[in-house]
């Protein structure tokens, strides 16, 4: 049996360097050995150079409630319709993490000086914080490295997961040193600095923080984080309060005046919101973000409903229960026209107005979509993409200040309000006296803070500034909110949904809604009860006179027998009928974990199953 576990370890960490396409070019082409490599400080950048592949920026919020609903079916699909299993769980992989070691593990022998040694030391750690970040997130527990393992080293290789506490206890200490002892580099903000540990500190601590502060309400969770020794949730509070602060002392960054600018430029190096981008070029290094606008997704309504009006107030339940998609965006936070497809918004790529796609709701996703009609195919886009900016560092500060019990309008005043006036809000500023606002305090019911309005205008603020970032489904996993990924069968206030349809009509004999949706003032799309009320509705039309007809021209048509319905029948919001008919369920506390490979317990039988899901 170890014989063959020791051919296993030997595959799984063969592998010395995970590498990033934009430094392929800028790495050894011979084996590294400690006898050949190591040797300068330019040997330590180069291999460090080969580690950015732990580390990427994000364009979506796939598997979380901004996204209203998914053509194909994602991880999230997949965990609450009980499709995960130990059987077929991802995730446990280490091999990147070998890479890491074998650096740290070498690296003083360089000739360099120790300032620079401890620079390449400090973006090691790093790596291996953001390593070990994405393996508490998925399976807690986890056993913890900090040196090259060799087959020999048999005590290591079959040792049993480090308690979730400890673990957590060593990423703080990684990134504690990376922010100390790394250099600032602030000419090349596409490499790693003290201000990027700082950042990266300040998100990581947050989110362990409120995860331990919301898991220990429930008592079986409870239980499970204190045997992990995990419950010291305020300790890190205050670490993600302290870093983010540090960087709004010293960094030297400021909010940007061009909001849509972070998510669609073709350079961010110069940018003051930046801390650490990804550079793309044309033709050399490119992705995909054109695709989020109507592959297989919108966004939901849920979203669209936290965005302010233009003067700062919140809407009402009764006016966004028929708010229609032309009336949307009239007098409303500037963001919201940055990261929704609105009435008139073209395409690069596009002579004509976009129509939104009614089939996944309407609400199509435009933030990081390119502004050049050549970027618009697959994998040709190639404006840069924002990992750490200074917007996501205030609001950090502003959360921690408010979990800890030590917010006030001065923290405000530097925080978010910072972030309203930016967008161009004329009012909503927010003070510790705020209001509760009913429909956020139904959003998000667990919520345990004093000063209870201004924390729920933080997390709208969060929401709203950082939607599609990849950020969302992690504040729902920290805040024990796990229902609200649910499209239908949540709590009712999380229920997903896509754009409004107003109240269906008979003419014709055909019964149907028109939406205008391209700000022309006419009608671009029907929506007809059955597809025969198309067909009746289309011989109604053939039957007005020209001028009349023209009104109708071209309309796209939808009908409620394909695989959507309106929430009340014959108007409101579009639901799909996949949700309906299986909606899934969210089990609390397991799914906010993943369980251990049961291939990898067979071949370490000293890996212990998570306790939720033995």
């Amino acid at each position: 049996m170890k014989k063959l576990v020791y051919i296993y370890i030997v595959l799984v960490f063969a592998t010395m360097v995970s590498c990033n396409d934009s430094f392929m070019d800028r790495f050894p082409k011979t084996e590294i050995t400690e006898e050949n490599f190591f040797n300068t400080a330019s040997d330590l950048n180069t291999y460090i150079n080969g580690l950015y592949g732990n580390i990427s920026a994000s364009y979506d919020d796939i598997g979380s409630d901004n996204i209203a609903q998914r053509e194909a079916k994602d991880a999230t699909w997949d965990l609450i319709h009980g499709a995960v299993s130990e059987e077929n769980v991802g995730g446990w992989s280490w091999g990147d993490l070998r890479s890491i070691n074998f650096f740290l593990d070498s690296y003083d022998k360089a000739i360099a000086t120790q300032a620079e040694k401890d620079h390449y030391a400090g973006a090691a750690r790093f790596f291996r914080a953001q390593f070990y970040i994405s393996k508490v997130k998925r399976f807690s527990d986890v056993p913890w490295y900090s040196k090259p393992l060799a087959t020999t080293d048999e005590e290591l290789l079959f040792k049993v997961q480090d308690p979730r506490g400890a673990v957590v206890d060593s990423i703080i200490a990684d990134l504690q040193f990376a922010a100390t002892k790394m250099s600032l580099n602030s000419d090349d903000n596409t490499q790693i600095n003290k201000f990027s540990a700082l950042a990266s500190l300040a998100r990581f601590a947050l989110y362990e923080g409120t995860f331990r502060k919301y898991g220990m309400k429930n008592s079986t969770e409870a239980a499970y984080l204190t045997k992990q020794k995990a419950s010291d949730f305020n300790t890190l509070l205050q670490i993600a309060k302290d870093a983010s602060q540090k960087i709004m002392d010293e960094g030297g960054f400021s909010l940007s005046n061009d909001y849509e600018g972070l998510f669609n430029s073709l350079n961010l190096s110069s940018n003051s919101e930046i801390i650490l981008f990804e550079d793309y070029e044309k033709d050399k290094r490119m992705h995909g973000s054109y695709t989020r606008l109507d592959w297989q997704y919108c966004l939901s309504q849920n979203l669209v409903d936290e965005y302010l009006k233009l003067d700062g107030s919140a809407y009402t339940k009764d006016e966004l229960d028929v708010l229609e998609y032309r009336h949307t965006f009239d007098n409303r936070d500037p963001r919201l026209k940055a990261t929704v497809s609105y009435p008139g918004y073209q395409q690069a790529s596009s002579s004509s107005p976009h129509i939104a796609k009614v089939l996944f709701g309407g609400l199509g996703q435009i933030k990081f979509t390119p502004k050049e009609a050549d970027a618009w195919s697959w994998g040709k886009s190639y404006n840069d993409l924002p990992i750490f900016r200074f917007a996501e560092v205030l609001l950090i500060n502003a959360e921690a200040n408010a979990e800890l019990g030590t917010l006030t309008n001065d923290v405000l005043d530097k925080t978010i309000n910072q972030l309203r006036t930016r967008a161009g809000l004329t009012g909503g500023q927010v003070t510790v006296a705020t209001s509760i606002d009913p429909i956020l305090n139904s959003r998000y019911p667990n919520i345990d803070v004093a000063h209870k309005g201004a924390a729920l205008e933080i997390r709208r603020e969060r929401r709203v500034e950082m939607a599609c970032e990849g950020l969302r489904y992690d504040d729902l996993m920290r805040w024990h909110l796990g229902d609200a990924i649910l499209t239908v069968n949540g709590k009712s206030h999380n229920l997903q949904r896509g754009m409004y349809v107003p109240k269906m009509t008979v003419t014709g004999g055909a019964k149907f809604s028109l939406l205008e949706v391209t700000g022309d003032d006419k009608a671009d799309i029907i929506i007809a009860e059955t597809a025969a009320d198309l067909v009746k509705a289309e011989a109604y039309y053939n039957g007005l006179s020209a001028e009349d007809a023209a009104f109708y021209s071209g309309l796209n048509k939808v009908s409620l027998d394909e695989p959507i319905s309106l929430k009340n029948g014959d108007e409101g919001h579009i639901v799909w009928d996949r949700e309906l008919d299986n909606p899934g369920e969210f089990v609390e506390p397991q799914y906010y974990y993943r369980p251990v490979p049961k291939s990898q317990m067979l071949l370490n039988q000293n890996l212990k199953q998570h306790e939720f899901w033995k």
